[in-house]
């Protein structure tokens, strides 16, 4: 099985999780980049004010189409995914063959990123994971990671 991780990551919570999962799962990662998102506050400044501004991503390495399952990776922001990653997923969802997700987050309870991506994306995921931003910082994440990558290769594998 050919698998892409494919995230979004501010503060590096996620890119370390999605690092952790390549450790277990053999695939290839590509991390969603604006460039308008250049310091926090344009970030905020594009969030609250400018919500219908066009975003332009950085070009990424991978295509998600050469790849069997694509797993997509996102922080939550005010309970939802960032704009770069919706972004991302309305302009590659028509190439996914099969998606997992997993989202971060300072709360313990996942918000709504996962079932947005499920909508964005129109797929349902092979699996799902949230992982508590203080539990990433402390390492004691692995054997999350290690029952997410378990229900993605029983499903996919």
């Amino acid at each position: 099985m050919k698998v892409l991780i494919v995230y979004f990551s501010w503060s590096g919570v996620t890119a370390r999780v999605a690092k952790k999962i390549a450790e277990y799962l053999p695939a290839d990662r590509d991390e969603i980049k604006c460039y308008q998102y250049k310091n926090l506050l344009t970030v905020f400044w594009l969030s609250l004010f400018a919500r219908n501004k066009e975003l332009t991503l950085a070009p990424l390495r991978y295509e998600p189409g050469n790849y069997d399952l694509v797993i997509l990776g996102a922080p939550t922001w005010a309970g939802v995914p960032p704009r770069p990653v919706i972004v991302y997923l309305n302009r590659y969802a028509h190439q996914f063959k099969q998606v997992a997700f997993f989202s971060t987050s300072a709360a313990t309870e996942e918000q709504n990123v996962l079932k947005t991506m499920e909508q964005v994306t129109g797929k349902k995921p092979v699996a799902v994971a949230h992982f508590h931003r203080a539990l990433v910082r402390r390492e004691g994440f692995e054997e999350k990671v290690k029952e997410f990558v378990s229900r993605i290769t029983g499903v996919s594998g």
